[in-house]
């Protein structure tokens, strides 16, 4: 397991762990998911409406108030049963393609208080793509083909028409009284939909790859394709599309946007390109950005791209000069729960960014380094509670009393009073000549006789970076200052 992975279910473990030790009897049914952290890494969905832009992270759908694109700030947050792969807003609504989820129909009239007013999930139906005019939406199906769904009542969606693929359909636009489907190795099929309930299969336009998402302009669909490079198909004749134009790419092309004469493509490990298309038969690279993550969702407004950037956020990227896109903005993601410690209906968890994602220089908008405090009382609804800033990463923590004590890398030991859970306060800290990566407390009978080199308090996996990273100076800075503790009942001083 990931370690996004283990702060996506980390409520889960607190409530499955105490199964563990339960009797047999009981046991059997005591494996329930009663609650969960939906945040993670995979960012599919990207979407941008007026100062707002909608993007999934993990089995949450979150919204981020982007009036100002280099600091944008989220605002709005609703965990779905899936991951979001592709959304789109419309009338007030937002439609979320929620793969094994189904569509998710969200109000976001108040982005600041989006609620799920409607859904469709049925057994055996997964969604991969939705695209939405007037009263209906059209959803890809995977290998069950293109489903028309009527949303005039969005509290009640129903199907009312489909068409079969032989391929996998991933993608899907709608543009006046065509759809257009990234049907994978079936290219880009074209259905009339001026009869919606009754979509009618005219056209398609094959492509030397699969294709996966795709975007039309001015009478091109140029199609992302899974299997690296962008296809342009000309479907001025929509009975008759043909491709005209195609680019390799260095990465597998898991996105795509177009605005003016630019399409702007997510390239998988290879980050952001920017690809001239005012040509459409002969499309060159004009631009691109290496980002830190894997780039698939994205959207394009104004001078500006956002880029689901999986494990490495949302990122914001100026491309008012499209030979040189510039990273200028960041919602973060990618924090790593390392520690986590529960007590009295709360988990205290302990957080660092990963900083191998992040080149020099990037903000690192809505990420947080320290101790975070949840309410877990209702395991169906953990709620984030208080948080204290610590001066480095912090690694793990360990509780004793009204205490918790951070593991804070360069920073050394910290103490916090947890007293008051939603407003958590350092009181005191050791500064360790090395990286403290790992804590634990051992009450011993005899304090004066706690060994100062004894490593077994500390646990495995610390054990071994503390060997590796520092020697015996932070395991006996750490050992003194706990017998410190233990002689005088209260926290080390404040230096």
């Amino acid at each position: 397991m990931n370690r996004q992975q283990r702060v996506a279910r980390f409520v889960d473990l607190i409530v499955l762990g105490t199964c563990a030790f339960a009797a047999p009897v009981l046991a059997q049914d005591c494996p329930e998911l009663v609650g969960r952290w939906p945040y993670g890494e995979d960012m599919y969905a990207v979407a941008v409406s007026g100062n707002y832009a909608y993007f999934g992270a993990g089995t949450a759908l979150v919204i981020a108030d982007i009036s100002d694109p280099e600091n944008p700030q989220q605002v709005g947050v609703v965990a779905l049963p899936s991951v979001p792969h592709r959304n789109v807003v419309s009338g007030g609504h937002l439609y979320v393609a929620d793969y094994f989820g189904g569509l998710r129909i969200i109000d976001v009239s108040a982005p600041t208080n989006p609620q799920e007013v409607g859904f469709l999930d049925d057994a055996g139906h997964i969604a991969r793509g939705v695209a939405v005019a007037g009263n209906f939406a059209y959803v890809t199906d995977g290998d069950l083909g293109l489903r028309v769904i009527d949303v005039s009542n969005p509290t009640a969606p129903s199907v009312c028409g489909s068409a079969a693929t032989t391929s996998w359909a991933e993608g899907v636009v709608v543009d006046g009284n065509y759809a257009y489907v990234a049907a994978n190795n079936e290219g880009v099929r074209v259905y009339d939909i001026s009869s919606p309930c009754s979509p009618v299969h005219v056209g398609t336009c094959d492509t030397p790859n699969g294709t996966w998402k795709i975007a039309v302009s001015g009478g091109y669909a140029y199609a992302a394709m899974t299997d690296n490079g962008l296809s342009v198909c000309d479907v001025s004749n929509p009975a008759a599309p043909v491709e005209v134009g195609y680019i390799n790419t260095q990465g597998v092309a898991g996105g795509v946007a177009v605005s003016g004469s630019f399409a702007y493509v997510g390239d998988g490990s290879a980050g952001l390109l920017v690809i001239d298309v005012s040509t459409p038969s002969s499309p060159h690279e004009e631009g691109s950005l290496d980002t830190p993550g894997i780039a698939w969702g994205i959207a394009v407004a104004g001078e500006y791209v956002y880029l689901g950037d999986d494990e490495s956020g949302l990122r914001v990227i100026d491309v008012s000069d499209p030979s040189a896109p510039t990273p200028v903005g960041f919602w973060g993601t990618t924090t790593d729960p390392d520690g986590i410690a529960v007590s009295g209906g709360y988990a205290y968890v302990a957080y660092h960014p990963l900083a191998d994602r992040f080149p020099p220089g990037t903000p690192w908008i809505g990420l947080e380094a320290g101790l975070r405090v949840f309410d877990i009382s209702d395991p169906s609804a953990p709620a984030a509670l208080g948080f204290v800033d610590t001066p480095d990463w912090a690694f793990d923590v360990a509780l004793a009393g009204s205490h918790a004590y951070v593991a804070d890398d360069e920073a050394g030991l910290r103490v916090i009073d947890i007293s008051m859970p939603s407003t958590p306060v350092e009181v005191g800290f050791v500064d360790t000549p090395g990286n403290a990566v790992g804590v634990a407390l051992a009450a011993h009978p005899d304090p004066q006789a706690a060994p100062a080199h004894d490593r077994r308090t500390l646990p495995r996996r610390h054990r071994r970076a503390v060997r590796r990273r520092t020697g015996s100076g932070l395991r006996d800075l750490v050992a003194r200052s706990l017998r410190d503790r233990h002689r005088s009942g209260s926290p080390p001083s404040v230096p």
